[in-house]
């Protein structure tokens, strides 16, 4: 209530494998004061008919927040694999939105080889480099995780996890923060400390 937000993104591994969860996850969701937004992880592992039945959003799907479009890419399956986005949407995507003021990406399951849960997409990356005003990636697929990762001068950012049975010691959250200057300050929540505090 102090610190309000534009909005919040839940960046796949909502539930663990068990569907009947789905629901009571989203019910839970809808009682936050500020809209939010969600993506499917290895996870969640539901049909892409029950997905939209649930959230009434298709996997794919982009969003405008004030000035900032969103792009929700879907990374699994039913079956729980590690998949790439569809290009050829991603690229429609951000081609429609290259005169946008900036675009947030979440893709739950990296496309580049940072880490060995990672899958390694050719062209993904090629496809970005493409389109400056790309702000920021967010993953939610390594929880262990709560950095940044470098390639050029994009920012691919790790998410940890608010909470599941595994990941960093804490359950926690990233806050992102777009300052008038055009520039980013980002920084993981544990849940009340502020860690990790960045620049970009």
């Amino acid at each position: 209530k102090s610190q309000p937000v534009d909005f919040c993104a839940f960046n796949g591994d909502l539930i663990h494998n068990e569907k009947q969860f789905l629901p009571q996850i989203k019910a839970k969701f809808d009682g936050l004061p500020m809209p939010y937004f969600v993506s499917r992880g290895n996870h969640d592992m539901v049909s892409a008919d029950y997905w939209k039945e649930i959230w009434n959003t298709p996997l794919h799907h982009s969003t405008t927040v004030k000035d900032t479009v969103l792009l929700i890419c879907d990374t699994s399956n039913e079956k729980g694999e590690y998949l790439s986005p569809d290009l050829n949407w991603l690229k429609t995507q951000l081609e429609q939105h290259k005169n946008a003021k900036s675009i947030f990406m979440f893709v739950h399951i990296p496309q580049v080889t940072f880490t060995k849960n990672c899958i390694d997409t050719p062209g993904f990356y090629e496809i970005l480099k493409k389109y400056p005003n790309i702000k920021a990636v967010f993953h939610g697929h390594d929880h262990d995780l709560d950095g940044c990762k470098m390639v050029d001068k994009l920012p691919f950012l790790f998410d940890a996890h608010a909470g599941g049975n595994w990941g960093t010691a804490y359950n926690g959250f990233r806050v992102v923060e777009l300052m008038k200057d055009g520039s980013m300050l980002t920084y993981m929540m544990n849940p009340t400390e502020k860690l990790n505090e960045q620049k970009l």
